[in-house]
């Protein structure tokens, strides 16, 4: 078997390495029948112009008193995509509101996937057969194919009312050795009513698509069109000749091709990208949908490891949103906060709580190693707990966002991957001989949800037999993380740490035994 833990850095941390044939099929041409057309310049378009994008002067205050007011939280939600003040500052950085500017403004930054997405989804919003796929669509639909060469029916809900006269935005993150690991933003513009693809990518880099992504793509829309049949076009667009501005051109290409506004081909300098900042960030807070003047107690601890039961960084404004009164436990040395649920506790009348904040660094874990070393790593959980751990994840009556994600796989693809990030805490030899144990014990087969299953909750990615997959993408996606369920269940009994203290020893990557 490969290196164990080095294939968690290879596929876990997002720095998989693409074998010599996977790059090579990677820059294979497409299938003869698609045509592939370049349009340098067209002879009529429009030019920039900041009339093509009004900023309102009673929606830039309204941006800076959002910004100023320190005690309100604000988002704005479209459809399914969100976006809160983090990612409105990456859009436009609160210096640049203030009516006497510093004479050193910062560095315009880089926007947010949520941003792009959020914003994206604006400009579609209301026009008729208009649909938006976030860019975290893509790296989920990968993320099966790699292994399974299909794409499972629970990561196409969003396509179930797609008609072949639709036309599809769709935000891509690129630039990356796989999909996961991209750091530049282009547009994918479906038209179904010409049979066409537009690439917009304000390089001028990535103005085609590679036969790998052709499969996925064709497979993912088989139901409502045949994408080998169809056209693929780099339009005449506009153009950086910055390193940070890309976000800003997906999304005001999205908002042409929503207008159909033709445009020639000319690159954008700074004053004009500076103006399209103002424009997008006003736009987008016109659908502001909260301000919530938060407590500390409604403040969850584990938020900022992305690990809340009731994460707010999903759709629909957090995970679990049928949910509306929370349970809280606060910490007796820190005074922090914690729901319930992700505290791991459930009656607390009385109870005398710590977080975990004075434990001693680092954590030994000896009763762990203990069991390992006279029972094996088998020892530390019996057959009956995986299965009332399981069966209660699976009827809901223990809340896990992981579980909630695999349940709903379109409400949060961000957060998915972000969870994605995990490291086993056991050795090799170890973390092969626990999962052995949870696909025996739960009798999961090889089919796809029960691997999305074992993935996703059950361990973040693990190590599974090579018979499932040919020795090529077992390379490529050696499974390698324990649950996140099962381990902090063992951490629990026998280390007397609560969930969210195990989350973040999770979190540090730091290895047991």
């Amino acid at each position: 078997m490969t290196n164990l833990k080095s294939n968690i850095n290879y596929t876990c941390m997002n720095l998989i390495v693409l074998s010599k044939e996977n790059k090579k099929q990677m820059e294979m041409p497409l299938p003869t029948k698609m045509r592939v057309e370049t349009v340098p310049g067209a002879c009529e378009g429009q030019r920039f112009s900041v009339t093509l994008f009004p900023v309102e002067q009673q929606i830039k205050v309204k941006l800076h008193q959002l910004y100023v007011s320190q005690n309100q939280h604000f988002c704005v939600k479209i459809g399914n995509s969100l976006a809160r003040s983090m990612d409105l500052r990456s859009i436009l950085p609160a210096q640049y509101l203030n009516e006497d500017p510093e004479e050193s403004l910062p560095s315009l930054p880089w926007l947010t996937d949520d941003a792009v997405n959020c914003r994206v989804a604006q400009v579609a919003k209301g026009h008729m057969n208009m649909k938006v796929l976030p860019t975290f669509q893509f790296i989920c639909w990968w993320r099966v194919w790699i292994t399974l060469k299909k794409v499972s029916n629970r990561n196409m809900t969003s396509l179930q009312d797609l008609q072949p006269q639709d036309t599809i935005l769709f935000p891509r993150v690129v630039g990356g050795k796989t999909p996961e690991t991209g750091n530049h933003f282009i547009l994918w513009v479906f038209d179904g009513s010409k049979q066409e693809i537009r690439i917009y990518d304000s390089m001028h880099q990535y103005t085609t698509i590679g036969k790998s992504e052709m499969e996925i793509l064709s497979y993912a829309f088989q139901n409502t069109w045949k994408m080998t049949e169809w056209t693929i076009r780099y339009p005449s667009q506009w153009h950086q000749c910055d390193q940070q501005n890309c976000g800003i051109f997906v999304c005001t290409m999205a908002e042409m091709e929503v207008n159909n506004i033709k445009i020639v081909t000319e690159t954008l300098r700074g004053a004009q990208l500076e103006h399209l900042r103002f424009y997008h960030a006003t736009s987008l807070i016109k659908d502001v949908t909260q301000d919530i003047s938060k407590s500390s107690k409604e403040e969850c601890m584990a938020e900022k490891f992305n690990v809340c039961t009731f994460q707010r960084l999903a759709a629909q404004g957090s995970l679990y949103p049928a949910v509306t009164k929370f349970h809280w436990v606060q910490c007796d040395n820190c005074k922090g906060w914690l729901h319930t649920d992700c505290a791991g506790v459930q009656d607390v009348r009385g109870l005398k709580f710590t977080c975990g904040c004075r434990n001693p660094r680092p954590l030994t874990f000896d009763r762990i190693r203990a069991i390992i070393q006279q029972h094996g790593v088998c020892g530390l959980i019996q057959d009956e707990e995986i299965k009332v751990l399981h069966d209660s994840l699976r009827c809901g009556q223990q809340r896990s966002s992981r579980m909630f994600l695999w349940q709903h796989p379109e409400t949060s693809p961000r957060l998915k991957n972000l969870l994605k990030t995990k490291m086993t805490p056991f050795t090799d030899e170890n973390t092969s001989a626990l999962i052995g144990k949870l696909r025996s014990v739960l009798q999961l087969g090889n089919d796809s949800e029960d691997l999305d299953l074992l993935f996703d909750v059950l361990w973040i990615s693990g190590s599974i037999h090579a018979q499932i997959f040919d020795a090529q993408l077992m390379n490529l996606l050696l499974m390698s993380c324990l649950s996140f369920k099962v381990t902090i269940r063992i951490i629990s009994a026998h280390e007397g740490l609560c969930r969210y203290a195990a989350e973040t020893f999770l979190s540090s990557g730091d290895t047991i035994y």
